[in-house]
């Protein structure tokens, strides 16, 4: 599924890259930059953890992505880190879904037998409730978009650590951060406050991460594949479309 050289210490290209991430998107929000620049600064970082660190996805299924491996990981790094980059969200609900993501990729990690993925994530989930601490205490202190961003890149890279063992790890960002998200911002947001809301998306997001543990590759192949049909079919109506 994944190559991953294990003489690679994986620290310092993960370091290098979070912290371009951070820095951009620092300077992006202060001179009023174009986000063009945190675009190419997640590209920069991808590559960062991609030829410096050797993380690839390099087969998919059995298939040989060849040529397509550096340009496919790309995208599966980006794609994911802008899964939190949103303008507009009640307060805690990215860092909350992130929580819920992180801890469901630290146990898959520490099921696996990946040390160095469960570490990682647990390290992030006691360090961002930390910060949630501090900020309420302290309602000037935020975690803010240069945080969210950060974290929805650290669940990249977590992620591509679990797709060595099955491809299916994409499940867990995918289902607790995008279809909460997407509950919220067509469905949810208009008709409660912002406590309800984020309390209904952890709800769901805390509930799409028990299939996991429960059912088989099988099973969880279906109900993405039964998902996406009815979610596809829904467009065709005025009534139920929301793309």
């Amino acid at each position: 599924m994944i190559i991953v050289n294990e003489q690679v210490n994986y620290t310092i290209p993960i370091i290098i890259s979070a912290s371009l991430i951070v820095i951009t998107s620092i300077l992006v929000q202060n001179f009023k930059l174009s986000n063009i620049w945190t675009l190419l600064t997640q590209i920069l970082a991808a590559l960062v953890v991609i030829l410096i660190g050797r993380v690839e996805i390099s087969f998919i299924n059995h298939i040989e992505l060849g040529y397509l491996t550096i340009p496919f990981t790309l995208l599966f790094i980006v794609c994911f880190t802008n899964t939190t980059n949103i303008e507009k969200s009640p307060d805690g609900l990215l860092t909350s879904l992130s929580i819920i993501t992180l801890l469901t990729l630290s146990i898959i990690a520490f099921l696996q037998g990946d040390s160095f993925a469960a570490t990682t994530g647990l390290l992030l989930i006691v360090s961002t409730l930390g910060f949630l601490l501090h900020s309420s205490i302290s309602s000037k202190v935020d975690i803010g978009k240069t945080g969210t961003i950060l974290l929805g890149f650290m669940i990249a890279i977590l992620s591509l650590f679990l797709v060595k063992t099955s491809i299916l790890a994409i499940y867990v960002p995918l289902f607790t951060l995008a279809v909460p998200i997407a509950l919220y911002y067509y469905f949810i947001q208009y008709k409660f406050t912002n406590k309800q809301s984020t309390i209904i998306c952890c709800t769901v997001a805390i509930l799409l991460c028990i299939p996991v543990f429960l059912f088989s590759n099988l099973a969880l192949w279906c109900f993405i594949i039964g998902l996406t049909m009815i979610i596809v079919i829904s467009q065709f109506s005025h009534k139920y479309r929301f793309i």
